[in-house]
């Protein structure tokens, strides 16, 4: 994290299923999402949460907010195709999004901006509103979301 990479550890790969670790860069804007994030006494990683108890949570969070549509993969998609937007180059994105060949990186560069938009900020303006309007509500639904069981493992 110092240097501004985190490892992935097992990354997927159909040929390859342990031991395919990976170094990946982390923008600014992650790396203050990541120490924001709770500590677990014993463990190092950021999100040491079971993948299905994350897909599972995300699934009934987005229909009760009214976002049915919406699936997890979907980010990866998003995040992929504005790395693209922000003028990186093919072995830069794939180094980020763990693709190995053009093929399959080719779907994600459908939309291309030559000024891409400020996202991050964007996204910060949506939630400091949200938030603000929210609070009372949000606390509840944080102290009940709290109660659900996340499946640490």
């Amino acid at each position: 994290m110092e240097h501004g990479l985190v490892i992935i550890e097992d990354r997927k790969d159909p040929n390859n299923k342990f031991g395919n670790h990976q170094k990946v860069p982390i923008p600014v804007e992650c790396l203050e999402i990541i120490e924001r994030q709770p500590k677990f006494e014993g463990e190092d990683r950021i999100f040491p949460y079971k993948a299905k108890s994350i897909a599972v949570r995300f699934s009934y969070w987005t229909k009760e907010l009214g976002f049915p549509d919406i699936r997890f993969h979907s980010f990866r998609h998003e995040g992929v195709s504005r790395l693209f937007e922000q003028n990186m180059s093919i072995p830069e994105v794939a180094l980020r999004s763990g693709h190995k060949t053009w093929e399959h990186l080719r779907r994600y560069t459908h939309l291309l901006h030559k000024e891409p938009p400020d996202l991050w900020g964007q996204c910060k303006r949506i939630e400091n509103n949200y938030w603000a309007e929210n609070e009372l509500v949000n606390r509840q639904l944080l102290k009940a979301s709290m109660s659900l069981s996340w499946g640490t493992e």
